[in-house]
């Protein structure tokens, strides 16, 4: 197997400066809505589209003005790009030279700053334009979002007169510099969904599309396939070569696909049906999708979803006992007598019914009905921190750390051969398996830096694991130490308890899109630990007092006041 290579974001353009500690817990946690910011004094300007859905919007910007200086014009330029999505980018190009506006794409490489750091224009000694603001991510022409170091950049933007002697941009950055509330407004972020290993699940993944085509661009990237992140654990029932044309009729759409020869015939033809199908029905005005390979009716193709069933209630330990639910809807599904031990911790409930905690220096099993317990792992200390929270994946292959060295084990006790060259001399302090059992959301460090990133599951034909795929980045650069372990909030989502901004505060919780952007929200104040139930965003937080927090409306409320090492089953 070809070594895994960390799949790390690069750097933009330009010269660099690193935030404080309190700059990038805010530029962290940014969540917007509404029209960009902008640099300077001036509008983009929000309306109906006449003659359209009353729902629809049109932002508009104006052109350059007779006898703007260089500062001027790059700021409408930078303004006229927040509309460029509603004009196809007809102003922005009026404020470049036209053999530039010719050959400029603006939707090659779009940068995303947090509308919060709104740009500085500034002249610089050299007679260009500086441009600086924060980064978070970029999103390519596959729209890929990948995040960015939390660095201030200044970008140039070099100038010169047009043949009626009016300032123009001869030389922008590659493609187009948007505040993330523009993406918001602008695109939609829609899961492509691939089929996993074996064709028994729907893998989501991230991208971002236009809102202007999302149905046209949703085919495009669905046929093209997954990110390379992804791609060496999943599957795509669409064969090299696939051409497609899409069409409406009402909530009904008609994928018609060519090119395909014989390989959607049977099965693979039901998965396909499957990919294009889950990926569609989340367009709004989508409720049925139809595939037609060349002229042939695909009919309605597999029952598949990244997620079945619900998780159920949350799990946690309570005087040595293994509990499920909270306050007095408690039910106890393994007692310390069958555990083998008063001390065990973290308890994890697989799909088979499996029950797994760690005990002392061992984990331990207890399939579902049994009436004692049996050791699948022992780590090298005596004391039991050399085991992290177990997770197992929906095949019963069980996670963990043992010594921070990255361990997968069956019931029998066997070990995967793992490769993920990502983590060699990093120290793997807590991990969590996605709602399809898919993909994993790693927590390691190294030289006292703390990364959390997520990587798919690499499985043989039996389905074991033998290797992790690629690492995708979702900390930035310099971000501060995770409290607790991060958890899968839902399909595309990971939750992370973070310091609090301000001393004395209640710390933050972080949701970070798998390939997208982030939000936050104040959690419970003395919360040290975060679970969530990998579907809807459920979660519970947990302090030092064995307090359980659960939110109800726009408060944190106690539900009970005696359980630790939560934690919620795989749905």
């Amino acid at each position: 197997m070809s070594p895994v290579d960390r799949y790390a974001p690069g750097r933009a353009r330009g010269a660099v400066r690193h935030l404080s500690r309190r700059a990038l817990l805010a530029a962290l946690g940014a969540l917007t809505c509404g029209c960009a910011r902008l640099p300077t004094s001036g509008a983009v300007h929000t309306a109906t589209v006449p003659g359209a859905d009353p729902d629809s919007l049109v932002q508009t910007a104006p052109g350059p003005t007779e006898g703007a200086g260089p500062e001027l014009i790059v700021t409408g330029f930078l303004r006229a790009c927040t509309a460029g999505f509603s004009d196809d980018f007809a102003t922005a190009r009026s404020f470049l030279l036209p053999d530039v506006a010719a050959r400029w794409s603006p939707r090659d490489l779009v940068r995303v700053y947090q509308e919060a750091d709104a740009p500085v224009v500034a002249r610089a000694p050299d007679g260009s334009v500086s441009v600086s603001t924060t980064v978070i991510g970029t999103i390519a022409p596959s729209g890929a979002m990948t995040r960015a170091p939390l660095t201030h950049t200044e970008t140039r933007f070099s100038l010169a007169r047009d043949v009626a002697g009016q300032w123009r941009v001869a030389e922008p950055p590659e493609g187009t510099l948007l505040a993330d509330s523009t993406v918001r407004l602008s695109y939609a972020a829609r899961w492509l969904c691939f089929p996993s290993w074996d064709g028994r699940r729907l893998v989501p993944e991230l991208r971002w599309v236009p809102s202007s085509c999302e149905l046209e661009r949703l085919v495009e990237l669905a046929v093209a396939g997954p990110s390379d992140w992804l791609a060496q654990g999943v599957d795509s029932a669409l064969p090299a070569g696939t051409t497609a044309e899409v069409s409406q009729s009402g909530p009904v759409v008609t994928v018609r696909l060519t090119g395909t020869g014989s390989a959607l015939e049977g099965a693979r033809g039901d998965l396909a049906v499957a990919q294009l199908r889950e990926t569609l029905l989340q367009v709004s005005s989508v409720s049925s999708v139809r595939v037609l390979a060349e002229d042939r009716d695909l009919g309605s193709g597999a029952s598949l979803q990244a997620v079945l069933r619900a998780p159920g209630d949350v799990l946690g330990m309570s005087g040595g006992d293994v509990v499920r639910g909270t306050g007095t809807a408690r039910t106890v599904l393994a007692r310390a007598q069958v555990l083998g031990s008063a001390s065990g911790r973290w308890p994890f409930l697989g799909q088979d019914g499996r029950l797994t905690v760690v005990s002392g220096p061992s984990l331990v099993q207890v399939p579902s009905g049994a009436g004692s317990a049996s050791v699948i792992l022992s780590a090298g200390t005596g004391t039991g921190g050399g085991l992290t929270a177990p997770v197992a994946d929906r095949t019963g292959w069980v996670w963990t750390a043992e010594d921070g060295v990255l361990v997968a084990v069956d019931a029998a006790g066997l070990r995967a051969p793992l490769t993920a060259t990502w983590l060699q001399e990093r120290t793997v302090l807590a991990v969590d398996v996605s709602a399809e059992g898919e993909r994993l959301v790693v927590h390691h460090r190294g030289e006292g830096q703390d990364q959390v990133d997520v990587a798919v599951i690499v499985r043989d034909a039996s389905g074991r694991p033998t290797a992790l795929g690629r690492a995708l980045a979702l900390l930035p650069e310099g971000a501060p130490t995770v409290l607790g372990a991060p958890c899968w909030y839902d399909p595309v989502n990971v939750a992370l308890l973070l310091p609090a901004q301000d001393e004395g505060g209640a710390p933050r919780i972080y949701h970070l899109q798998v390939g997208g952007l982030s939000s936050d929200q104040t959690g419970a104040l003395g919360a040290t630990q975060v679970a969530a139930n990998r579907v809807d965003g459920t979660l519970s937080l947990t302090d030092a007092s064995q307090q359980v927090w659960q939110r109800s409306g726009a408060t944190w409320r106690v539900v009970d006041t005696d359980l630790t090492d939560l934690s919620y089953p795989l749905p």
